[in-house]
């Protein structure tokens, strides 16, 4: 389901996520975003749900596909895991999806880019 998570940089710091969920068509879900330290030993693509990040609401096409981007406020935490769960609109929650490693979306000092001129 996800396939990039990516934290803004500070002050207002947000984390993007993009992915892709494949359901029933034409029908409207609700994605919750969590956090986690580790990945489930249990099962290795899966992550744990150790704290809400936020949700949002997507709807497939009429192939039962959405891919999505979207950005929720990021909590005071150190980088980490994160996951999602679908819901239906008839309360179906899904496992919960892959483990994927936050990465930093830090610009680089453009100011010094080229050294000192």
């Amino acid at each position: 389901m996800l396939t990039v998570a990516t934290r803004t940089p500070a002050p207002n710091s947000n984390v993007v996520f993009v992915g892709n969920l494949h359901s029933a068509p034409s029908s409207s879900y609700r994605l919750d975003f969590y956090y986690s330290t580790f990945c489930d030993a249990s099962a290795p693509t899966r992550a744990s749900a150790q704290a809400p990040i936020g949700h949002a609401a997507v709807a497939t096409n009429a192939a039962g596909d959405s891919a999505f981007t979207i950005i929720l406020p990021a909590l005071p935490v150190a980088m980490a895991k994160v996951a999602a769960t679908a819901t239906s609109a008839n309360g179906d929650t899904s496992e919960i999806g892959n483990c994927v490693a936050e990465s930093n979306g830090a610009l680089p000092n453009a100011l010094f880019a080229n050294g000192f001129e």
